[in-house]
C-alpha cells in the first residue's frame, strides 16, 4: 500500500508538469509523505492497523493514529492470547481525536490491548494535500537535490560536507504539519 498523499496527477496538475516528469517527481511525492507521517508522529492516510498498546491505566486510552474510520475489534488481555472473552465493547470512540474512553479502566501492563481498527484519512485534507504539492516543487526547484553529502579532497586531506539546506521543511509546510500533531 502507498504511503503518498497525493497522486502524480494531482501534483502534475497544480505544478503545471509534462508526462515525462513522473519519473523524477513520484519518488519526491513518496518521500515528502513519508516526512509528513514523520514529522507528524502518525499514519496520515486510512489504513487498516492491528496496533497492540500499552494498558494506560485510566478510562482513555489515545491511539497513536487518527482520526478513527472504524473500530473492528477491542481485546483487553494481559495473556496476550486475544481470547474472545476478552473482547471490549464498553467504549466510546471520538473518532477526531483518535480518543477511546471508557467508564471503567483501560488497565495497565505492557502491550495488554489490542485494537483493530482503520484509522487515517479516507480523504486527505485540502491544506496537508496542499503542503505536499509546495514541498515537491520545493524539493524539484532546488539544483542540489541529488547532492545530500559530497566528500572532496583539500591538498591531501579529505572533508565532507552536508547540504541540508536541501531537503528542509518550508516554514508554511512545517506550520500546516504541526497542526496535525498531537500535543497532549
Amino acid at each position: 500500500m502507498s504511503d503518498a498523499l497525493v497522486s502524480w496527477e494531482e501534483v502534475q496538475e497544480r505544478l503545471a508538469m509534462a508526462d515525462g516528469d513522473h519519473v523524477a517527481i513520484e519518488p519526491l511525492i513518496d518521500t515528502a509523505s513519508a516526512r509528513a507521517n514523520t514529522y507528524t508522529g502518525r499514519k496520515l492516510a486510512a489504513r487498516v492497523q492491528t496496533l497492540v498498546l500499552d494498558g494506560p491505566g485510566s478510562c482513555k486510552l489515545i491511539l497513536p493514529d487518527w482520526p478513527i474510520n472504524s473500530v473492528t475489534s477491542v481485546h483487553v488481555d494481559p495473556t496476550r492470547v486475544w481470547a474472545p472473552e476478552y473482547e471490549v465493547t464498553d467504549f466510546v470512540a471520538y473518532a477526531e481525536t483518535g480518543i477511546l474512553l471508557r467508564n471503567s479502566s483501560w488497565g495497565t501492563g505492557r502491550q495488554t490491548i489490542r485494537i483493530i481498527a482503520n484509522l487515517g484519512y479516507e480523504t486527505v485534507p485540502d491544506d496537508l494535500r496542499e503542503s505536499i504539492i509546495q514541498l515537491v516543487a520545493y524539493w524539484n526547484g532546488s539544483p542540489g537535490i541529488g547532492w545530500i553529502s559530497a566528500a572532496e579532497s583539500v591538498r591531501g586531506g579529505a572533508y565532507q560536507t552536508h547540504y541540508v539546506g536541501q531537503l528542509d521543511l518550508p516554514f508554511q509546510v512545517r506550520t500546516i504539519w504541526d497542526s496535525y500533531r498531537r500535543y497532549d
